[in-house]
């Protein structure tokens, strides 16, 4: 049953290209509405800013997301009645039109990632902010403790395609534009940061939420082309928390965001 409720959240992130919820608890409010019975005013919200409105979501869809999520997991379907419910017996889509629709997507996605009209952030640091030793934040906001210089022996890795993510960016920016850039997001937004003395790299922690998402960022050189890719990885926490906190960065870069794989 938590198998068929996972693939009720994915199915419905692939049709609405959102979450339904942010968390599985009745603090939320969307999941509430879904789990206490209230599923037309879910799905209300949901199709708020969608074309057609309610009708962009297939009342048989509605029906299997809403049985799927449902809050006891008895009154989840079992497989056999996944498979002969009607939208799962519906029209399937060709190759080539599942094809074109996924290259909209990503194209939507490469736009959305491309930031080149944004203004630059300023990217001033001290440089006695770079250290190989965890920097803690007091409760005032001041730094509690003294750092060293940075490191004369910072190498920058290799970007490798075959190990590409979706909270990643590219760049044409200068390297050390984009390094002091992300010493100043670690200053004004984290609550420890440290970072790498051999490499372009920072492990970052950051609350949200009273939660706790720590995560590595690293900037990467692609090779034989004058530009770099910023690499935001996951180390633990809440993975919805995480996306915001990866999309706040990307903003912060602003005009850093220049470039994509391809261009």
């Amino acid at each position: 049953s938590v198998d068929l409720f996972a693939a009720g959240v994915t199915l419905f992130i692939m049709v609405a290209q959102h979450l339904p919820f942010t968390k599985a608890t009745l603090e939320d409010p969307h999941f509430k509405a879904i789990s206490t019975n209230k599923s037309g005013l879910f799905w209300k919200v949901h199709s708020k800013n969608k074309a057609g409105g309610l009708d962009f979501f297939s009342e048989s869809f509605r029906d299997l997301i809403t049985s799927l999520l449902s809050f006891d997991p008895t009154h989840r379907p079992s497989l056999a009645e996944i498979k002969a419910h009607e939208w799962y017996n519906g029209p399937v889509p060709t190759y080539e039109e599942i094809k074109e629709e996924f290259d909209k997507r990503k194209k939507a996605l490469d736009e959305e990632n491309m930031r080149d009209s944004d203004p630059i952030p300023e990217s001033e640091v001290n440089p006695n902010i770079f250290t190989n030793h965890t920097v803690h934040r007091g409760v005032g906001g001041d730094l509690e403790e003294d750092s060293k210089l940075p490191s004369l022996k910072r190498q920058c890795a290799e970007y490798v395609p075959e190990f590409k993510r979706y909270s990643q960016f590219f760049s044409t920016s200068q390297l050390d534009d984009l390094f002091n850039t992300l010493a100043v997001f670690a200053e004004k937004v984290t609550t420890e940061f440290e970072f790498a003395d051999d490499e372009y790299s920072a492990k970052l922690n950051v609350l949200e939420e009273d939660t706790k998402i720590a995560l590595t960022v690293n900037i990467l050189k692609v090779e034989d082309q004058d530009k770099y890719c910023v690499e935001v990885v996951k180390n633990s926490g809440d993975r919805f928390i995480f996306n915001g906190i990866y999309n706040k960065l990307k903003a912060f870069f602003g005009g850093h965001a220049n470039s994509t794989e391809e261009s």
